[in-house]
């Protein structure tokens, strides 16, 4: 949520609270909030992706660890 008159906080700053703890951006919103969204999506994206990953790989690992040859 925009708030211009929090705009360019700086970081760090206790007299801004929590909310404002990384500092806000040139809209006033706030980078901790904005950094939280980010992670959100991301891990989303990334623990799906690296689950059926593993998944398949461990399968086609047990499948070339059982029939040997080339495969190996």
């Amino acid at each position: 949520r925009q708030n211009l008159l929090f705009a360019n906080k700086a970081p760090f700053n206790p007299a801004n609270g929590w909310e404002y703890f990384l500092g806000s951006d040139s809209l006033g919103r706030s980078v901790l909030a904005r950094l939280v969204v980010a992670t959100r999506t991301t891990l989303l994206v990334a623990v799906p992706a690296v689950a059926v990953a593993m998944v398949l790989g461990s399968l086609w690992g047990v499948w070339a660890g059982y029939h040997r040859g080339w495969r190996e």
